[in-house]
Formats: structure tokens, sequence, C-alpha cells
């Protein structure tokens, strides 16, 4: 069972824009004060590299979305669902998706939820929780998603934070 994380996008993202909103709700979903810089990598042929293009879309590939002294981070590979057949893309409404998973750890899943969020945010679209694995909720929009896995205590360090929400998910599984 998968434990991504799905936004159908109706514009590329540019990448500054993801970055900002991505600050904001690490700040916000974490109840951290200080944010370190956010990296985005791009994973070309299995190796990490610096990012070729500007924009988030269906020609960019894998991103790596992380924490400047962190190893754990985001993945977010957009597809064009218009080169997916009709039986698969179930009629979305917009032919670009963003797909947001993880490392398998507390940092990992941490970030792709606050990454999520931010992309939802910035296209004013719903988050798509398919397993139900953050929460209880298929599909909610960007607010109601972050409400409910936002911690209510503030934490003095993003590791900490990120332990603590994980602790939230697994509690609620």
């Amino acid at each position: 069972m998968s434990v991504e994380l799905e936004i159908n996008l109706a514009k590329p993202i540019i990448f500054q824009q993801l970055v900002a909103a991505a600050a904001v709700s690490i700040r916000d979903l974490l109840g951290v004060t200080q944010v370190p810089r956010i990296t985005i990598e791009e994973m070309v042929k299995g190796r990490r590299g610096a990012l070729i293009t500007r924009e988030l879309s269906s020609g960019s590939g894998m991103l790596l979305v992380g924490l400047e002294g962190f190893e754990d981070f985001a993945t977010v590979t957009v597809i064009n669902l218009i080169d997916v057949p009709p039986s698969y893309s179930n009629g979305f409404e917009t032919p670009l998706r963003a797909i947001v998973s993880s490392t398998r750890s507390p940092l990992g899943y941490s970030l792709a939820a606050c990454v999520a969020t931010a992309l939802a945010r910035l296209e004013g679209r719903t988050i798509i929780d398919e397993a139900t694995f953050w929460t209880s909720v298929r599909e909610q929009s960007a607010d109601s998603f972050a409400r409910l896995i936002a911690l209510k205590e503030m934490y003095q360090t993003i590791p900490a934070a990120a332990e603590a929400m994980y602790a939230k998910m697994k509690a609620r599984a």
C-alpha cells in the first residue's frame, strides 16, 4: 500500500514559490521557530544533482526536497495524466498530478506532509491520501489536512518535532 500524498496541479510551480511555502508549512505544522534552508535537488539516473529547471512540471523528473544538514527528504514527482490511460486517470480535472512521498523515517514523513500542504495551498487544491496514512480522511483541503496533523506544542529541534508528528500518526493508526 502506498503512503503517497497526491495533489492535482493546474500549472507548473516555480521552485522559489515552493521553497517559501514549504518553509511556512514546516514552521506551522512542526511547531518550530527555526527552519533550516530548504534544498531541492533532482534525481537523474539514480544520482542526486543540481536543478536544471526552475519549475515543477511533468518534465521535472524526481525531485528531492530536504533541509540543509539533514539526510532525509521528501520526493516529488509530477506526472501528466494526459499520457495515462483513461481507466487509470479516473477522469481527473487537471492533467498534472504531483505525487509526494518520503524516505521512510519520521523526518521524511513530516517533510512529505509539509511539502504536500505547501503545494496544495499554492494551487488551492485538495490533498489526496489514498492510504489514509496521515489522517483518516482520503481527500481534503490543505487547511483541513494541516489542522489534523499539525503539532500543538512548540519544539526546539526539527528531529524532535518530526518524531512527535510521526508518533501522532502512529497513535491514530
